[in-house]
């Protein structure tokens, strides 16, 4: 199973590979990424990735479009309530 590593807080989350990122926090839990409108439109749960962009699915026409309002490059940054885990990933906050 994939694992998605949070640098900041040192956090280790496993889950199936094609699993919404989103599901894998506890809003009202320990894990701390910020997620507001879960819709890829406020920003708040950019991260960069340390590890192959690619590990966090595809990329969305409207993520790129939040991304480069919030002048964060599409190439360098997610959304992760944008992102499915697909490989073993590591973030950090933005």
């Amino acid at each position: 199973m994939p694992k998605l590593i949070i640098k900041d807080t040192d956090e280790t989350i496993e889950a199936e590979a094609g699993t919404p990122v989103s599901d894998l926090f506890e809003f009202d839990g320990p894990r701390s990424v910020p997620f507001n409108c879960m819709r890829g439109i406020c920003g708040s749960c950019a991260v960069k990735p340390v590890t192959n962009i690619a590990h966090l699915g595809e990329v969305h026409e409207g993520e790129k479009g939040t991304l480069e309002i919030l002048a964060l490059c599409p190439s360098e940054y997610r959304l992760l309530c944008q992102c499915t885990l697909v490989r073993d990933s590591e973030v950090e906050l933005a």
